[in-house]
C-alpha cells in the first residue's frame, strides 16, 4: 500500500502508534509531506526513524527548510536571520534536541533533511496525486511546479474551495493548513472536496495524526 502522512511536528510516540496501527511494512511505501520537527518533543527521534527507512519518501515541509538553513548557518558561522525566524515559528525544542547531538549525527541530519524534494507526483489507480506541503493561492495548473520558488511551495495558503486542476482526477495531498480550519464542521479529520486531499490533522495541536491510503482512499487517525 502507499500512504501519505503531513506535519508531524515531533510527535514521535503518535508517529510509531500510527506506523503501527496502519501495519507498515518493507512492502508499503510512505511519503512524508512535509514539517517532522518542531513544536513536538521527539523531532529528532522521528528523523532518525525515518533514516532508517528504505521505503519511506519525505517532502519540505516548512520547518524542515528552516532546521536546514539555520542549522548551516550555525555550523558555517555565517549570519543569518533564519534561526530567529524558526525559533519564533516553534524551533526552539528541536534546537535543544540537536544539541545534544554528536557533530557526526548532525551530519547526517542535515545531509538527510538535504536530500529532500519540493514535491511528488503518483499515478495509482487510473488518479494522480500531486504531493506539495502547500500552494500559493494564485497557483495555476498551467505554471509547472518547478517554476515556484520553495518557499512558495512551503508557506503558501491555497483557497480549498477552489478547484485548481481541470481534470477531476487529478488531486492536490497537502499538509501545512490543519484541517480545522479548513473544514467547516471544525474537525480534525481530512478534507476531501475541490481536488483538494488536505492531512494535517493537527496533531500536535491535540488533533490526530493521519495516514491517508491511495489505494483504499481511506484515512486512519491516532489521536
Amino acid at each position: 500500500m502507499t500512504y501519505a502522512v503531513s506535519d508531524i511536528h515531533g510527535c514521535y510516540d503518535e508517529y510509531i502508534k500510527l506506523i503501527d496501527k496502519i501495519g507498515f511494512s518493507d512492502a508499503d511505501t510512505l511519503y512524508i509531506i512535509g514539517d517532522i520537527c518542531d513544536r513536538g518533543k521527539k523531532s529528532v527521534e522521528v528523523y532518525k526513524d525515518l533514516m532508517k527507512r528504505k521505503n519511506v519518501h519525505v517532502i519540505f515541509g516548512n520547518h524542515d527548510y528552516m532546521l536546514l538553513q539555520s542549522v548551516v548557518s550555525l555550523l558555517y558561522g555565517t549570519e543569518s536571520e533564519s534561526v530567529s525566524v524558526w525559533t519564533d515559528n516553534g524551533g526552539r525544542t528541536t534546537i535543544e534536541q540537536i544539541l545534544r547531538l554528536s557533530d557526526d549525527e548532525i551530519s547526517e541530519l542535515i545531509e538527510f533533511i538535504s536530500s529532500f524534494s519540493k514535491y511528488e507526483c503518483l499515478t495509482i489507480q487510473d488518479k494522480k496525486y500531486i504531493l506539495v506541503h502547500t500552494i500559493p493561492c494564485d497557483f495555476t495548473e498551467d505554471k509547472s511546479l518547478d517554476e515556484y520558488d520553495i518557499n512558495e511551495l512551503l508557506w503558501g495558503r491555497p483557497f480549498y474551495t477552489k478547484r485548481y486542476f481541470k481534470d477531476e482526477k487529478t488531486f492536490l495531498v497537502t499538509g501545512h493548513t490543519p484541517t480545522r480550519c479548513i473544514r467547516s464542521d471544525g474537525k480534525y479529520e481530512i478534507f476531501k472536496e475541490n481536488g483538494h486531499i488536505a492531512i494535517d490533522c493537527g496533531c500536535v495541536y491535540g488533533g490526530k495524526l493521519c495516514a491517508y491510503c491511495f489505494e483504499t482512499e481511506e484515512a486512519v487517525y491516532v489521536p
